[in-house]
């Protein structure tokens, strides 16, 4: 994650003084870099490159703690998809799809929810039993349908789906 820092006091006296930083980081390393003291105490974002929306006025360790937060969670594939996981309703904003990124998981092998439809048939412990009548029976579409309608999937659209478990 990268913002653009700018010293806010020069910024409205016409003169452009700002900087990128990789967060986390130091206010003190942003302050000596573009300028803050007593007579220019505040600063605006004015670019970012980062998995969620910033505004111009975000706080610096509120920014801090989320880069802190997706550094320790990035080997969960589901870090990339939390904006749109935000974005559609499955969670009410980043910080919270941050903090509950641990109860999601990818679900392996399966790119439609028709794969997943399968993997769950397949995963019940009756399915083994079942004569195989009834299994090339199974409508796995609407299985998928109605997995889909719980809200605990959520296909990505570039092959993954993932599984949001409740606990």
């Amino acid at each position: 994650m990268q913002v653009y820092i700018v010293n806010l006091g020069k910024y409205n006296e016409g003169i452009s003084q700002g900087a990128w930083f990789n967060l986390p980081v130091a206010y003190e390393v942003v302050a000596e870099k573009i300028g803050l003291n007593k007579q220019y105490e505040e600063y605006a974002i004015h670019d970012y490159e980062a998995p969620f929306k910033i505004s111009e006025f975000n706080n610096l360790d509120f920014l801090n703690r989320i880069a802190n937060q997706i550094e320790e969670k990035q080997v969960n594939p589901a870090i990339d998809y939390l904006d749109k996981f935000v974005e559609d309703g499955w969670y009410e904003n980043f910080e919270d799809a941050l903090d509950g990124i641990g109860a999601v998981h990818i679900c392996e092998n399966c790119s439609t929810m028709q794969d997943v439809a399968i993997e769950f048939v397949e995963s019940q412990s009756y399915y083994s039993d079942m004569p195989s009548i009834i299994s090339f029976n199974i409508n796995y579409e609407a299985v998928a349908k109605q997995l889909a309608d719980e809200g605990y999937y959520y296909v990505t659209g570039d092959g993954i789906v993932f599984q949001r478990f409740e606990g």
